[in-house]
């Protein structure tokens, strides 16, 4: 995430002072600042709410040139561009618009587990219900035993759950 906002700044700085080929300059501002908004779901609220600042800035002409709304404008829109298929995928799946975060409630579960033994790896109800141990995880979650006793019956009671309302 820093690396993207790093770029992005480095990007925008170049593209706002017209240095070198600004309009790729342009676009990479445009497209990291997507890809940000993907890894960091507070940046896809960034962005809304600055190009709706940008738009409204672009009513008062004098203050619109000088702070080259036009341009803002176009960045914030080709951001948007980058992370919407993400958003409309995620409606696809929960009916619900501008739904980024999906698994945010097992996180927090996962984290704050009060069984003593376990460090806040993320499980799923798959690792749990089912038995399967993710590939490559088998010294984290070495006793799935132990993660059955402590979190099958929680799993159990949410199963017949909807996806979203599982989340």
């Amino acid at each position: 995430m820093l690396l993207l906002l790093i770029a992005f700044s480095y990007h925008f700085i170049k593209w706002y002072n017209k240095e070198g080929n600004h309009k790729t300059h342009l676009l990479l501002a445009m497209f990291l600042l997507g890809y940000l908004a993907l890894t960091k779901i507070i940046f896809a609220y960034v962005i809304i709410v600055f190009l709706i600042i940008t738009l409204l800035i672009r009513i008062f002409p004098k203050v619109s040139k000088t702070y080259n709304s036009k341009g803002l404008t176009l960045i914030m829109v080709g951001a948007l561009a980058v992370f919407s298929p993400y958003v409309i995928h995620n409606y696809k799946l929960t009916g619900k618009f501008f739904y980024l975060g999906t698994h945010g409630g097992i996180t927090l579960y996962s984290r704050l587990t009060p069984f003593e033994g376990e460090f806040g790896n993320w499980l799923s109800e798959r690792y749990v219900l089912k038995g399967d141990v993710p590939t490559g995880r088998d010294r984290v979650m070495a006793n799935m035993d132990q993660l059955k006793k402590n979190h099958y019956k929680l799993f159990k009671s949410i199963d017949s759950l909807s996806w979203i309302k599982k989340r």
